[in-house]
């Protein structure tokens, strides 16, 4: 794959007599981004994975009527059965944890520091058009977003977890258990789509508004630079909360809906 990567850069638009280095620059560039494809659909894997534990272990008849023949309350059985579900999924999550971890890191190192010095040394200077202060906000909106990305399969796992639990447990006589399992991950993916849509579109607003606003200012250059790291450590921390805060207002919210329907009165 690296060498057809390789080939695709140098036939796409390498200049004739490019240097082998400039051309390894941007194939792992394009290597990373498909390490980051590949993570997506690692993640949809996982959701499938937490689905298919959820039914096996409400499918443990014997071992859930034993539950509650015991004096463990209704409560503590989902969430034994949402532990079973979530450790089912741990190993994937690992996995993609990994993919998602080295295709940011090697995106950025690429794109931030590889590709400019490869094109400094083949054209005599970079060749993006960018100055300091733009290169400056369009790395902190990768790292803001590298960071948020990496670190969300850990979050997905619980609420994935308890979406998936609650999905097997309800009951419907028009459906089967597995395609209402399917079509409530389906929803979630929507949802998820639809908020990183808004979140890419307040990033480049911000990013946009705060360029202009400095490229007019009597500010140098340097104070710019300086005064953009905190916003961007700020906003990542602020994704980081937003992010979070979802997955586990998703997660109480999954549990106790899969509790009343584990145990509703027939």
């Amino acid at each position: 794959v690296y060498a057809a990567l390789v080939l695709y850069s140098a036939l796409r638009g390498g200049q004739p007599g490019a240097p082998t280095a400039l051309l390894l620059a941007e194939a792992g560039e394009s290597a990373a981004g498909l390490l980051l494809i590949l993570s997506l659909g690692a993640a949809l894997l996982l959701d499938f994975a937490c689905l298919n534990a959820a039914f096996r272990v409400l499918e443990q008849r014997a071992v859930n009527d034993l539950l509650r023949l015991s004096r463990v309350s209704n409560r503590g059985i989902i969430v034994s059965h949402y532990a079973a579900v979530r450790l089912t999924g741990w190993r994937w999550m690992i996995s993609v944890f990994h993919l998602r971890l080295v295709g940011a890191a090697a995106l950025i190192a690429c794109r931030f520091v590889f590709l400019p010095l490869a094109e400094q040394a083949a054209l005599g200077s970079a060749s993006s058009g960018l100055n300091g202060f733009d290169q400056m906000i369009e790395y902190a909106i990768t790292l803001c977003l590298g960071v948020v990305f990496v670190l969300e399969v850990r979050w997905r796992l619980d609420g994935v977890s308890a979406r998936t639990l609650a999905a097997s447990a309800r009951r419907h006589a028009d459906l089967p258990p597995i395609f209402v399992g399917v079509f409530s991950l389906l929803r979630l993916w929507i949802v998820q789509i639809a908020a990183l849509g808004v979140i890419l579109f307040f990033l480049i607003a911000l990013s946009l508004v705060t360029i202009n606003f400095l490229e007019n200012s009597p500010l140098p250059a340097a104070l710019q630079i300086v005064l953009a790291t905190p916003c961007a450590l700020g906003i990542t921390v602020l994704l980081r909360f937003f992010v979070r805060r979802h997955y586990s207002i998703m997660t109480a919210r999954e549990l106790h809906r899969a509790e009343r329907a584990a145990f509703a009165q027939p």
